[in-house]
């Protein structure tokens, strides 16, 4: 009769790992669900994840309603609403938040206070409050004040420009009501206004405010449009020929030239001292030629005393009604006890042209 050996069975064994693991597996997902909650309470409740979801809801039409008179102050004439919820678009799509740590100075009473922040400025500002629950322990927080104010993002261009210019926007031209200003005077012509002479102004536009960068063109009084390297008084003022230059510097030439001969004033002293004596002295005579010779010897050195050098025409205006303006520097020598010395002079000149001709109206010294 054979005789068998019996094994003991491993099965029991097996089955016990079997239950140990999966509720090890359990405990652990157990643990891990519990983990999970925990962090996402943790990051629910911060107030940096209160602020990301507060601005991604936030909409141009909730931006507005904060900021309640922010479209009717828009100029019209630069920009429309449809323009300007465009431009409202962007600065969502460029919105962050920054903590303020003044939080108390501003909302004494809220747990946090956030700038809110677009295109580099500051818009508003959000304040975070306790609610007074929890969740898993972390105090959860909710929006308690809102401050909106989007004016910083606004601009305002301003123009100084003569009389017949004209500002266009995206193709349309700014109304008389942009004009803000008439009668301002060219630095040019400051001294001249009091003249008795008519001289022309710059009137002040401006554009604004406005969103975004609108096209903003300037044309001249023939409808050129201006380069913005050519918006500036000494552009308005070089309004001469070629031809009216050459011809202003010729006369400044002879005139400075006669002026600076007028003022050594030797001549005149002469001229009036011949005619003081010479009444008593018999005509024709040696006396007589003697004196008169005197006369010419003192221009001669009055003339030689003191040279221009240099005469140099800066610029010139041609200011209507056939006057012009121009500007002037001019070296002058002077011989003297001391020897030479050199003067640099800078003046203007108010020239009548009559018949083809200039003739100096006015003159002022700077």
């Amino acid at each position: 009769m054979e005789i068998t050996e019996k094994r003991p069975k491993k099965h029991g064994f097996l089955k016990f790992l079997a239950l140990y693991a999966l509720v090890l597996l359990v405990l652990a997902a157990l643990a891990l669900g519990g983990f999970y909650l925990y962090i996402r309470a943790y990051e629910q409740t911060r107030p940096a994840t209160v602020m990301t979801a507060y601005t991604g809801a936030l909409t141009v039409d909730r931006l507005l309603e904060q900021d309640g008179d922010f479209l009717a102050a828009l100029d019209r004439h630069v920009q429309s609403e449809e323009e300007a919820r465009a431009c409202l678009e962007q600065v969502l799509g460029d919105l962050s938040f920054a903590r303020r740590y003044d939080a108390a100075k501003e909302d004494p009473e809220a747990a946090y206070v956030y700038a809110l922040e677009s295109q580099g400025k500051i818009i508003g500002s959000v304040s975070l409050s306790e609610t007074g629950e929890s969740r898993m322990g972390f105090a959860t927080l909710r929006v308690s004040r809102e401050n909106v104010d989007l004016s910083p993002l606004c601009q305002e261009t301003e123009f100084v420009l003569p009389e017949g210019y004209k500002v266009f926007c995206n193709g349309a031209e700014l109304p008389e009501s942009s004009v803000t200003e008439r009668g301002i005077h060219y630095g040019l012509l400051e001294e001249f206004y009091d003249s008795g002479y008519a001289m022309p102004s710059l009137m002040r536009i401006k554009a604004g405010p406005y969103l975004g960068q609108p096209e903003l063109e300037v044309h001249n009084a023939q409808g050129e449009k201006l380069t913005p390297e050519q918006l500036n008084e000494a552009f308005y003022t070089d309004n001469c020929t070629p031809e009216e230059k050459e011809t202003i510097e010729a006369f400044a030439q002879e005139y400075i030239h006669r002026y600076t001969l007028y003022l050594s004033g030797a001549i005149l002293a002469a001229a009036d001292g011949y005619m003081n004596l010479i009444g008593l002295v018999e005509q024709d005579s040696d006396l007589h030629s003697r004196l008169r010779q005197a006369v010419g010897g003192l221009g001669f050195a009055s003339s030689h005393g003191d040279t221009v050098l240099s005469v140099t025409l800066n610029g010139a205006m041609n200011v209507g009604g056939g006057c012009y303006v121009c500007d002037l520097t001019w070296e002058v020598e002077t011989l003297g006890r001391a020897g030479y010395v050199t003067t640099v002079n800078n003046g203007k000149l108010l020239l009548v042209q009559r018949d083809g001709r200039f003739r100096a109206a006015a003159q002022a010294s700077y």
